[in-house]
Parts: C-alpha cells; sequence; structure tokens
C-alpha cells in the first residue's frame, strides 16, 4: 500500500470476543462506513471504535450501539471463524488468549491482520481483513451544499431544539439525497455538523457515552 500507516496493538480476548470484533469490522467496510464514520453514526468517539477494533476489553457496545448498527448495516452478518473449541473434551472457547493484530491504512484502503493461539480444521492461520477503498469525491461540494441546506432545515423545524441523535440526523437526510449519493454524504454530514458546532448553530452533548446534538440555548 502506498504512503500506508501500520498501527499494532494487542489484548486478551476469548474466541467469542474476537468474533464480534471481526463481525463488526467486516459489516462496517462491508457496508462502506469507515471507523470515523460509524463512530459518528453511533454517537461514540473515533477513540472509542479505535480501541474496540484494537482488542480493548474495557470497551463495549451497549444496546444503542446494536440498534443502531441493525439500522444501519444493510448486509447480511458475515460468517466468522469458526475456531476450534474442544481439547479433550474440554471447552476452550471462553478462555481468554493473548491475541496480537495490525492495522495498515492507505489512500486506497486498510488491512487488518489478527495473530491468534487457535486452529480452525486443526490448523492456525491469521484471520485477514482486506477492505478497498473506492470513493467517487465528484459530488463533494455539491452534497455539502444540500446537506448544509437540511440540517438549516431540521433547526428551523425544531429538530435540535432537544437532544437529536446521529443516527436521526443521517435517516433523515438518506431520505432526501439523491440514490447515486447515499454512499458517499456519510463523511461529509460529519464535517458539516463540526461546521456548526463552530459556528455555534449545535452543542455536542455527551450521555451514558454517547454523543448527541442541540442548538445552543
Amino acid at each position: 500500500m502506498p504512503n500506508q500507516h501500520i498501527t499494532r496493538f494487542s489484548g486478551m480476548l476469548n474466541q467469542h470476543e474476537l468474533k464480534e470484533r471481526y463481525i463488526f469490522i467486516k459489516q462496517c467496510r462491508e457496508n462502506g462506513f469507515s471507523r470515523e464514520d460509524i463512530a459518528f453514526l453511533l454517537g461514540r468517539s473515533s477513540y472509542h471504535i479505535i480501541d474496540y477494533e484494537g482488542l480493548s476489553t474495557h470497551i463495549k457496545m451497549d444496546y444503542m450501539d446494536h440498534e443502531v448498527m441493525a439500522e444501519l448495516f444493510k448486509t447480511l452478518a458475515p460468517r466468522a471463524p469458526a475456531f476450534d473449541y474442544m481439547i479433550d473434551k474440554h471447552n476452550i472457547s471462553h478462555e481468554k488468549r493473548l491475541i496480537r493484530g495490525t492495522y495498515t491504512s492507505s489512500e486506497k484502503g486498510c488491512l487488518y491482520q489478527f495473530n491468534h493461539p487457535w486452529t480452525i480444521k486443526g490448523i492456525n492461520k491469521p484471520i485477514v481483513i482486506d477492505m478497498k477503498l473506492c470513493r467517487d469525491y465528484n459530488y463533494d461540494e455539491q452534497i455539502r451544499l444540500l446537506l448544509k441546506f437540511q440540517l438549516n432545515k431540521l433547526i428551523k423545524l425544531g429538530y435540535f431544539d432537544h437532544k437529536f441523535a446521529p443516527i436521526k440526523i443521517y435517516d433523515y437526510i438518506y431520505s432526501t439525497i439523491q440514490i447515486e449519493w447515499c454512499s458517499l454524504f456519510t463523511p461529509l454530514l460529519k464535517q458539516v455538523v463540526y461546521d456548526f458546532i463552530r459556528n455555534d448553530k449545535l452543542i455536542p452533548l455527551n450521555e451514558s457515552g454517547h454523543i448527541f446534538y442541540q442548538i445552543k440555548l
């Protein structure tokens, strides 16, 4: 990968915890959401997603996260790695083991590799998730103008008089934007919302680790 950046991480996880992260990463990327995109839509900080993918067991996804993901992800959940979990009639699936990983990113995409101690059909090999980035930037300015118009409209209609979740903003925009732009507007939506915050049109509110937006009172 040209101009690539490599991040290394590790954590003590059991088989189920690694499978959860595998499914999360695959679904995010297969549905076109970057780390920053999914963090914004879940109302989470980018560090929450980075640490979750980076095998931190201190970071959890709660019921609100799962509700949003169920709405966002249009593809079927991928099949998780089928680790061998029985050794001499002993179930090892819940035993924590050291997992080492790397995250390699570039303008072309991202690649995850997880090195683990388990086998699949008797063979141990790393788990690799390789996702290519294919994004059309030709319509960014048009989309940005439309997003500003729609956010101003939502403010005038009173949607932001009380805390308003990012997924609700996304749903409204998704229902109004032309179909060919549906896969392009999420990164720009975050930028426009942050522009509104800088211009004192909106303020972020943190509630139980989730970020909402409201007009500045």
